[in-house]
């Protein structure tokens, strides 16, 4: 094999990997809809769409394929969700706010000392909601802003809120947190939705690359496998 034909083989080589790796790294689109309230209680407040009774709370969501079921809260009360299967953009929420590195660590800690005690509960839940809107997307304060109470949003949600912001605000959580992978689910048009699952270390897991990324990382290692024995092949230069 020519040097010239050599070098091309190589940089070829290199590109097919590279572009494997990104293949792999691509964010994932997912069919998904908005099934029921999951904890939630129906209140009125006043969010962007109108001063109204909404549910506050956690919700049931659905994969259309493969048929999944979880829990998530919405992220995105300037817009209301969709009981048909739509598109969604699924990735990492460290991605979704790769340029917001504040309001990461606040919705990351949140989620680290406070989720766990919202699973089932309709109020902790509601709490949790009022204030992971005012982390995601208002100012912290549900007297003001997009998000806010009226005088008659429940009482005890409020409270909840209230006591996770201003622990948020503090720093004075202290008890170890538990440690989640948090996923967004993204659509332009219709709600947006956070989902947590507990952390999988990376000593216990091993990531499966897609068919597509895995053929291009093949042909990409073949390329360089043959120029690397060509090279080791080739008679001494006198």
């Amino acid at each position: 094999m020519s040097p010239q034909l050599r070098h091309k083989t190589v940089r070829l080589g290199a590109a097919l990997v590279l572009a494997a790796c990104a293949a792999s790294a691509a964010a994932e689109t997912v069919q998904l809809r908005y099934v029921s309230p999951a904890a939630a209680l129906a209140t009125p407040l006043h969010l962007p769409p109108g001063t109204q009774s909404y549910y506050v709370g956690s919700y049931n969501l659905q994969i259309q394929t493969p048929a999944t079921s979880f829990q998530a809260y919405c992220v995105d009360p300037f817009q209301y969700a969709s009981t048909g299967y739509l598109s969604y953009g699924k990735s990492p929420l460290a991605s979704f706010l790769s340029g917001s590195a504040q309001k990461l660590a606040d919705v990351s800690s949140l989620f680290a000392h406070a989720y766990a005690n919202t699973i089932g509960n309709a109020t902790k839940a509601a709490g949790f909601q009022l204030a992971l809107w005012e982390v995601f997307n208002d100012n912290k304060n549900l007297t003001s802003g997009s998000v806010y109470k009226t005088s008659q949003t429940n009482a005890a949600a409020v409270a909840e809120a209230n006591n996770l912001l201003a622990s948020l605000a503090a720093s004075t959580w202290t008890t170890p947190a538990a440690n989640y992978d948090l996923t967004m689910f993204s659509n332009a048009q219709k709600q947006d939705f956070l989902a947590a699952a507990p952390a999988v270390t990376p000593s216990t897991t091993s990531p499966v690359p897609e068919p597509e990324a895995s053929m291009l990382l093949l042909a990409g290692l073949g390329l360089l496998g043959l120029a690397l024995r060509s090279r080791r092949n080739r008679p001494p230069s006198v």
